[in-house]
């Protein structure tokens, strides 16, 4: 009968009902989140869920003006106030309030081998196989989001509470 599911015990065809959860990551351009301060990079600045990582905030993006620190290997903004200039330095694993101001999208698909064809037919035991290729291309990540926290509240939490 359709729709009624047996089982039989310890039989391989017995048919099983499934239950599986799916959990779908949603970024909204101009929306703005809180997450984790992961790394400064000279070129970028990083920020990180836990268990997605690709989220970069590109120098220009910053609050400004801000430089990074190559003894220290962090980011820094320099607060103007009446007293003189402040450096609010931009720890790791502080929390951040960050504006997604893009989302990239890179099909990292397998491509297939290449398709040259010898000009003289293989010997027995000979190899046909292309030749190795070197693996020096940089990985790219799939899906990655671009931030920005260069606008009034946005940036290390820690800097707007006090």
């Amino acid at each position: 009968m359709i729709g009624l599911r047996h089982k039989i015990k310890n039989h391989p065809s017995s048919p099983e009902l499934k239950r599986m959860f799916l959990n779908v990551l949603i970024f909204i351009v101009n929306n703005t989140t809180v997450e984790r301060y992961s790394c400064g990079q000279p070129f970028w600045f990083t920020v990180t869920m836990g268990f997605f990582d690709d989220i970069l905030i590109p120098p220009e993006s910053l609050q400004q003006p801000a430089k990074f620190d190559e003894a220290e290997q962090v980011w820094l903004w320099e607060y103007e106030t009446e007293e003189g200039a402040h450096d609010l330095y931009m720890d790791q694993g502080e929390e951040i309030r960050f504006r997604v101001a893009d989302e990239v999208f890179v099909d990292t698909s397998p491509t297939g081998p290449a398709t040259a064809t010898p000009d003289t037919p293989a010997q027995p035991g000979q190899s046909t196989a292309p030749p190795a290729q070197e693996s020096g291309d940089k990985k790219q990540a799939p899906y990655t989001l671009i931030g920005t926290i260069c606008e009034s509240g946005l940036g290390l939490l820690s800097w707007w509470n006090s």
